[in-house]
């Protein structure tokens, strides 16, 4: 039997270095951003696509560098993370080091007032990058973090590849004592 072609979309802070990793270990091509332009990981390296804004979109930018039928050939995926959970990480983020405290970067997402390239890649809205402009999810397999291990068995079974449990990878190493929710109080 032919094995399932597949991609990658790696959105940040939503599991995307075990994801990525697993994907260049099965042979699988994972892309991802860099500073804001977008690049191929596979077999172990790294492609540069676009190194310019032009293309605001990742899937867009994969499909324009795969062409539209090739990439309708495989099975897509990427993963995603509860939002609010998700800024606590992207505020954790050494890209975010300079921003001491959580009301202040919330203040500069809602301004767009990025330190640098890498902060505004790593606050990206996901839906930008995985639904096309009229609404339409561009990828065929959402892996939820919060139900990571189940989702990812489920691609596996799609895939054709033996399920597993994966160790999340790059979990930040200052996480606060206390749940994300306690981040979002009202400061009246």
């Amino acid at each position: 039997m032919e094995r399932v072609k597949a991609v990658h979309l790696r959105m940040p802070r939503c599991g995307s270095t075990t994801l990525s990793k697993w994907s260049d270990e099965n042979k699988i091509k994972s892309y991802g951003g860099v500073n804001f332009g977008f690049r191929e990981r596979y077999d172990g390296k790294v492609k540069n696509l676009t190194n310019n804004p032009l293309h605001k979109s990742l899937s867009k930018c994969v499909i324009s560098y795969m062409g539209l039928e090739n990439y309708l050939d495989h099975f897509l995926f990427s993963s995603i993370r509860n939002p609010f959970d998700r800024a606590l990480s992207i505020y954790r983020h050494k890209s975010w080091d300079r921003v001491d405290k959580f009301s202040d970067f919330c203040y500069a997402l809602k301004h767009n007032d990025f330190p640098n390239n890498s902060a505004q890649w790593h606050s990206e809205v996901l839906s930008d990058h995985l639904y096309s402009g009229s609404g339409i999810l561009l990828v065929n397999k959402i892996i939820r973090l919060e139900s990571f291990n189940t989702d990812f068995n489920d691609l596996c079974e799609v895939l054709q590849l033996p399920k597993s449990l994966l160790k999340h990878m790059n979990v930040s190493k200052n996480k606060p004592p206390t749940h994300y929710r306690n981040f979002y109080k009202n400061k009246e």
